[in-house]
């Protein structure tokens, strides 16, 4: 028999060696996975235009890998369990001027997926609809002002005068018609007298419709609403306001206010106070569609605000709110990134806390969790700025800072709540029928000293 050449033992054993160590490198490192998602809440859009970074425990911030489109992941190493995020979203002429940032910082224990609203992250095709109009079948009468709303836009006119809407370009959005009397100059619910929900209306290529005339729907008696009842709840004795809206989101990603106490600004479903009220249903609402309600108490000009926020199935009900028991009063250290403390807020539903940062063109939403807490009963806002991608992060010296600080309880996890779709309203809810989450908030403001 032949014997192997001591050189080609050399080379063979080289090749075994080279190989190992490409498994070994190939191999997922030992830990666990985290996997962050980064979506539009308004449906479509890019999501290659944010920037993820993440770190292990208290370490530096660093790159996370980008697994597919919008799909970033990292691994927590074995004998670590906590971990932060952030998301930067760049502004868009369609969302703001405004640079957004989300960070979470949580532990293994309690989430190791999660779904990042970046409201930039849009297509760059936004199509405009030829013109658009609502009209009154013929012996409908006592309305005469329309609300028209789609993801992208909304506009006000009367009967019969057509206006341009804003859609992205897809077969399948949502048009919501809103038709009030013109008894008052407010648009509060009392006044919303036709619901008409227009789904699966194609937007995908210009004309809309017939070049000769405008898209037109007509409204008749059966687009009166059917309506839902809001009980009356209980707020401090020493809250000098309080207000609860009713708001809805179909599965499309068409969002209507529930107008934040401001029955001016457009048409809400229902809208009131401590005293309750009622609420509109939006006809032909389906699986997948949601309201969203919340109740609110304020004192002292809104320096402390609580809220109890509801996510409610499709089909609507009955609703009664329960707002928290205190309010909320943590200390801040006005540090060029602010320190809260007395993180000791007492209920046996609380997750975790929230902070909303705010400076010159950035905001910046931070959810931190119970776990990643673990006790401690201060927290500072994380130094973003040497991480890749988010420089000027940090205040300088003269800035205006704003700052809320927000202890979150639910009835839910808080990966649960990550995990599932952000809706495409202010209130950082997701889609999750059943949730409620209720916020004590303290907020204010400072300047960055020299």
């Amino acid at each position: 028999m032949k014997r192997i050449g001591f050189l080609t033992a050399i080379l063979l054993l080289g090749t075994v060696s080279w190989l190992v160590a490409c498994n070994q490198q190939n191999q997922e490192p030992e830990g666990t996975k985290v996997t962050i998602n980064v979506v539009s809440p308004y449906g479509g859009g890019d999501p290659r235009t944010a920037t993820v970074v993440y770190q292990v425990g208290d370490g530096d911030w660093r790159l996370a890998m980008q697994e597919d489109l919008g799909v970033y992941s990292f691994t927590v190493p074995s004998g670590e369990t906590k971990y932060g995020v952030a998301v930067g979203c760049p502004a868009t002429p369609l969302d703001s001027v405004y640079n957004s940032v989300n960070v979470y910082q949580l532990t293994t224990d309690e989430a190791t997926t999660i779904k990042a609203p970046c409201p930039s992250a849009i297509g760059s095709a936004i199509t405009p609809a030829e013109s658009v109009e609502a009209v009154a079948a013929a012996g409908d009468t006592g309305y005469d002002k329309v609300w028209l709303h789609t993801a992208w836009g909304e506009r006000e006119t009367t009967l019969g005068n057509p206006v341009p809407l804003f859609f992205s370009p897809e077969p399948n959005r949502d048009l919501l018609i809103m038709a009030y009397s013109d008894s008052s100059t407010k648009v509060a619910p009392q006044f919303v007298k036709r619901i008409r929900f227009v789904r699966d209306f194609d937007a995908s290529h210009p004309p809309l419709c017939p070049a000769t005339s405008p898209c037109s729907f007509e409204l008749t008696s059966a687009d009166a609403p059917v309506s839902k009842a809001v009980a009356g709840f209980t707020a401090p004795a020493d809250a000098s306001a309080t207000f609860f809206g009713v708001g809805f989101v179909s599965k499309k990603g068409l969002p209507i206010p529930h107008s934040s106490g401001d029955p001016d600004h457009n048409p809400a479903l229902g809208s009131g106070d401590s005293a309750g009220g009622s609420y509109w249903l939006v006809p032909g609402a389906e699986s997948g569609d949601v309201y969203y309600a919340e109740a609110s108490a304020e004192r002292n000009t809104h320096v402390h605000t609580m809220h109890d926020s509801r996510v409610i199935d499709y089909e609507g009900g009955d609703i009664s709110f329960s707002l928290p028991t205190a309010w909320f009063d943590p200390s801040v250290q006005e540090n060029a990134l602010p320190t809260f403390g007395n993180l000791t807020y007492s209920d046996p539903n609380l997750i975790g806390y929230a902070f909303f940062f705010g400076k010159d063109f950035l905001r910046e939403f931070v959810v931190v969790s119970k776990g990643w807490l673990a006790g401690s009963q201060s927290y500072t806002l994380p130094d973003l700025s040497g991480a890749p991608g988010f420089a000027g992060t940090k205040p300088l010296p003269g800035d205006r800072v704003a700052w809320d600080a927000i202890a979150v309880m639910a009835n839910k996890t808080i990966g649960e709540i990550l995990a599932a779709d952000p809706l495409p309203i202010p209130s950082p809810l997701p889609r999750l029928p059943g949730l409620e989450v209720k916020t004590a908030n303290k907020r204010g403001e400072y300047t960055v000293s020299p």
